[in-house]
């Protein structure tokens, strides 16, 4: 089965591939926004748009998780054959991969907590949002999938959107991909795959800034709720 960040790719992917009409039929929406009535009850069904809040991982439990990983149980089971059949050899090298392996990916789920907690602080402000053509601030945590949201210098993307309109738009992306060098996010033509979806020019995620021009977009979707929409 393929993994949650895989899933989320080939959602998102799919979701900037579809022609704008098909976009707003896919989320049930249209040009002049939701009803009030509507976001009330995506509200209820798919919940408050609030990342996960539980506690942050203790450093522990992650390090727990990454030893007890299935490939890393094969290898020691073979490391302890190799042992007990005085293969020496074969042994540390076994137990050298296993280490190499829970250090890269201790690493790497450390990061990803700490950046998990740093986009939940990110996400407070209150949004922009069109319904039923009125123009209005919300909390982002009412935003709804099917929202459209106006986008200008200075906003926190408050939930994952897929663009319809922009104008000069350049985001800065370093939550999650380490650079600080904005990048420009427009409609174009171009094809977007599941393996360079940070990439696409017709996705904004949640937690990146806005630095400049402005833009136009259908939340697609809310919190940790793209698990229910893959």
């Amino acid at each position: 089965m393929a993994s949650y960040e895989t899933q989320s790719s080939q959602f998102l992917a799919a979701v900037a591939n579809l022609p704008l009409l098909q976009c707003l039929e896919r989320f049930k929406s249209t040009l002049v926004g939701l009803s009030e009535g509507q976001a009330a009850e995506r509200i209820v069904h798919d919940g408050p748009n609030i990342l996960s809040t539980a506690k942050p991982r203790a450093w522990w439990t992650i390090l727990l998780h990454c030893i007890l990983n299935p490939f890393n149980v094969l290898l020691m089971v073979l490391a302890i054959i190799s042992l007990g059949t005085q293969e020496l050899a074969s042994f540390f090298i076994l137990t050298g991969t296993v280490f190499i392996s829970v250090v890269l990916r201790f690493w790497q789920e450390l990061k990803n907590n700490i950046a998990m907690n740093e986009l939940v602080a990110l996400i407070h402000d209150d949004v922009l949002v069109i319904r039923a053509t009125v123009e209005k601030k919300v909390a982002k945590s009412c935003l709804v999938v099917g929202d459209l949201i106006r986008l200008g210098g200075g906003d926190v993307v408050a939930a994952d959107v897929r663009l319809i309109d922009t104008a000069g738009l350049y985001v800065n992306q370093s939550t999650l991909t380490g650079e600080g060098i904005a990048v420009l996010k427009q409609l174009s033509d171009e094809i977007a795959t599941p393996g360079s979806i940070l990439e696409c020019p017709r996705i904004c995620f949640a937690g990146t800034s806005i630095m400049s021009g402005h833009g136009i977009g259908i939340v697609v979707a809310t919190g940790d709720g793209i698990q229910n929409l893959i």
